[in-house]
């Protein structure tokens, strides 16, 4: 059965929050979860963040699409800013919180943890990556970074046709 997370790229000058799971391996991983029979992408990923750092968040960018074909599941990564609330560790799954630079990532995650947390710290948007398996980095099929410019024909050449374009692009 195919499966669908959700997960929130908290930011603030350069270091990204990581939180510390207190289950399986206790891998470092940014705040999300799983999302719920009929339940939005978008509320699952508030809930998630709310049950796991007491924050109430609202979505600003959706970063990517991180796909594990070995495992049946996908994940979707936005940034998010904090509206209200501190970050503390609300949840019995969480047992450490911290914020992180680019240089001092804590080296207990997973690959593709690492790949997505790396993306949020370059502040990648509309990525797609393909992890062949655990122990992948991921295959970066395709992003845009900031000050690039994302028009109806590099959107075409990167979709096709099939997938519209936001109304926002420029012609």
């Amino acid at each position: 059965m195919r499966t669908l997370g959700v997960f929130a790229s908290i930011v603030n000058g350069g270091r990204i929050l990581l939180v510390r799971q207190a289950y399986g391996l206790r891998l470092w991983t940014t705040p999300g979860g799983a999302v719920e029979h009929a339940e939005l992408a978008i509320e699952a990923l508030k809930r998630e963040v709310r049950e796991e750092i007491g924050c109430e968040v609202n979505a600003w960018r959706f970063a990517g699409v991180y796909s594990k074909p070995y495992r049946n599941d996908i994940v979707l990564s936005f940034d998010v800013t904090v509206h209200s609330g501190t970050p503390r560790c609300a949840s019995q799954e969480i047992s450490e919180l911290g914020f992180f630079d680019q240089d001092n990532l804590p080296l207990d995650m997973a690959p593709n943890s690492r790949a997505r947390i790396l993306d949020a710290l370059e502040r990648r948007a509309f990525v797609l990556r393909v992890f062949e398996d655990e122990f992948s980095h991921g295959v970066l099929s395709h992003s845009v970074r900031p000050n690039s410019s994302l028009n109806r024909t590099s959107w075409r050449r990167s979709f096709g046709r099939a997938v519209k374009p936001p109304v926002n692009l420029v012609s």
